[in-house]
């Protein structure tokens, strides 16, 4: 009998098993090249933070010192709803913490906005301070105040808080009226509300009850001395969120995506968040005629210059966008038409589809070229390895995505849209991931659905997304309102031309629209072709701005960072304003920008407006233009400092 000796075995087959475990190796290798392991990205998060305090205005915004956190919808801190809704209304503003407010910062202040919690924090010396304004002729909105304003809301006993508010019943006090009162009337309501009719306040007419919640009085106003109160009596900044940012379910999520519960419970689409059902088609901007309603209520009691939302006098903007959809360089096809007839567009493009070339070409159109966002659910994988030899990869994250296109690009990308609009069912997590990726703009807000289109988030402009702290997160959100997912066959042109009307005749929005590269591909039909060509030739019929969404925020920036300071001599009922608008260029040719134009109310007290002086010119008050609800009348006006005069003549009753 032999013993096997295990040293001599191997000893004697050592060449051919370290052959073999090369083979192996080469094997596992090759395998691993063309079935590599995969790993996700992770995207690092921002959080909210308090927004500086840029340019000149006669408005100031009082905020919380402080942060406040909240695990639910209704825990949140709804004060920068206010700030967003004065951007988008006024332009120009001051903001001040409640820490910090004192007498000093009334100096050029014509109206002081005091959102709830501000309310909460001021002391009895600045209540004191803020009466004094008032009845020196200033004007306060005070958003759900206690029994401490009592000296200025006449309400000098407990109102019982919290009822939850269900619908609008009244607004006869509006200054919307017919159909614009009626739509404010349907607008949906997301809000708690303070229980005015449990209260008697003194001189309290039903002249001054502006808006009815539920058959109760929700925003009031009452003269104090020289100067007049606007109580909001219900939670306007809950209520535009609401609106503006969609509206989440418990623990701030939104619901996952029908039949995927299982699947994928971490991710959703934006469209989940619409805070009512009737706003999936709604061509109603309902959060602006809300902000209008509240905005509008004081120049009953004293007229002052805003900056219009659109350049000189155009009733609104168009920016037409399109994902290259996996076309890649033969995507171009529709910036050269759009280049060809003067339009502009913003293109949202894959961090790998597009060739240098071809992203030249878009930049020499004048096309605002931005990312198209790969989430996890359609990730862009990078092979990683040493040589050929690639064992795993990793999907690119936003930042590596963003960094990727720029370098193929030449340039600082500021834009994103989520391809496929894949978003995270936390209420503002998406919004901290663009933030920590230096990205400025998003617009993944839209219809995510065929049936769906119009402002399912009750507005078409910018708005700035609330993070869970109760601070701003620094991106835009710019919703779209119309897809050619929708499948634009014939009756889809008749959609475009009713927001594109009803936009010039009142709503005065920017209306985004979304037709991709590839959209004959995925539902070849020639409405679709033919819808993207009418619908950048009527918005130039209805007076809108055709422009991409770079160059839209520049302008929203620039009017953000004017200075507007007005004066009101009620015995001559003159009109007094000094204005300085920033120079901006547009980053398509480096030509000057159009400003905003100068929007101020087209009647006063019955008293039309009798003459306009503009840096010492008169112009002829037939020339200006005017909002289609009908209250203000607008001027155009360049880049540089101003000072307008406005002339209103006597009341017919004074006559």
């Amino acid at each position: 009998m032999s013993i096997l000796n295990p040293d001599s075995l191997l000893s004697r087959f050592k060449y051919d098993l370290a052959i073999l475990f090369l083979l192996t190796c080469l094997g596992v290798g090759a395998w691993l090249t063309y079935h590599p392991f995969s790993f996700e990205s992770t995207d690092e998060e921002a959080v909210g933070e308090r927004p500086p305090s840029v340019g000149s205005g006669e408005v100031l915004l009082v905020v919380p010192e402080e942060a406040q956190t909240g695990g639910e919808f209704d825990e949140l801190d709804f004060t920068y709803a206010w700030y967003n809704s004065l951007v988008q209304e006024l332009g120009a503003f001051q903001i001040q913490s409640t820490k910090r407010f004192g007498s000093e910062d009334l100096s050029t202040i014509r109206m002081v906005v005091v959102p709830s919690r501000s309310a909460e924090e001021l002391d009895a010396t600045d209540i004191n301070q803020l009466q004094v304004f008032v009845e020196s002729g200033g004007i306060l909105i005070l958003e759900m105040p206690s029994q401490k304003w009592a000296r200025l809301t006449g309400i000098d006993e407990p109102v019982l808080m919290g009822r939850s508010a269900k619908r609008i019943t009244a607004a006869v006090g509006s200054m919307l009226q017919g159909d614009f009162g009626q739509h404010l009337i349907d607008c949906p309501m997301n809000s708690r509300m303070m229980r005015l009719d449990t209260v008697d306040i003194p001189d309290f007419h039903r002249s001054d009850i502006l808006l009815e919640i539920d058959g109760v009085p929700a925003h009031y106003h009452r003269a104090a001395g020289q100067g007049h109160v606007f109580v909001v009596a219900f939670d306007f900044g809950m209520a535009l969120t609401a609106l503006q940012q969609g509206l989440p379910g418990d623990a701030l999520l939104l619901d996952p995506l029908d039949g995927e519960e299982d699947e994928d419970p971490l991710f959703t689409r934006p469209e989940r968040a619409v805070a009512n059902p009737k706003m999936r088609t709604a061509a109603v901007p309902y959060a602006d005629l809300l902000e209008r309603h509240i905005f509008y209520a004081p120049l009953k009691a004293r007229p002052s210059v805003r900056l219009w939302s659109f350049p000189n006098t155009l009733a609104g903007a168009l920016v037409m966008t399109h994902e290259e959809g996996g076309f890649g360089d033969k995507a171009t096809y529709m910036a050269e038409f759009e280049s060809k007839n003067r339009f502009t567009s913003t293109y949202f493009v894959s961090p790998t589809n597009m060739t240098n070339n071809a992203l030249d070409e878009l930049q020499s159109h004048g096309i605002d070229v931005a990312l198209g966002w790969h989430r996890t659910l359609d990730p862009i994988y990078e092979a990683r390895g040493v040589g050929r030899l690639k064992p795993y990869q990793s999907a690119l994250s936003l930042v590596e995505q963003r960094e990727r296109l720029e370098g193929w690009a030449g340039r600082r990308l500021h834009t994103t849209r989520s391809r496929g609009l894949i978003w995270d069912r936390h209420y503002s997590q998406t919004f901290r991931k663009l933030a920590a990726a230096s990205i400025y703009v998003d617009s993944s807000y839209g219809p995510g659905d065929v049936e769906e289109y119009g402002y399912l988030f009750g507005t078409g402009l910018p708005f700035y997304p609330l993070d869970d702290n109760g601070l701003l997160l620094p991106i835009l959100e710019i919703p779209f309102v119309l897809s050619d997912d929708v499948g634009f066959g014939p009756d889809d042109l008749d959609v475009v031309d009713k927001l594109l009307k009803e936009s010039r005749s009142g709503f005065h929005q920017l209306i985004t629209v979304d037709i991709d590269a590839d959209a004959m591909a995925r539902h070849p039909q020639p409405a679709t072709l033919d819808t993207w060509i009418r619908c950048l030739e009527m918005a130039e019929q209805e007076r809108h701005w055709l422009t991409n969404l770079h160059e839209f925020v520049l302008f929203t920036e620039a009017r953000r960072q004017a200075s507007v300071h007005t004066d009101f001599d009620a015995p001559t009922r003159t009109l007094t304003g000094n204005l300085e608008l920033p120079s901006q260029r547009s980053p398509r040719d480096d030509s000057v920008m159009p400003s905003p134009g100068l929007a101020f109310p087209a009647r006063f007290e019955g008293g039309n407006i009798e003459s306009v002086i503009l840096d010492g010119q008169p112009v002829e008050p037939k020339t200006l233009g005017h909002s289609g609800d009908g209250v203000l009348a607008v001027l155009a006006v360049s880049a540089g400092t101003h000072r307008v005069k406005v002339v209103y003549g006597a009341s017919p009753q004074a006559r």
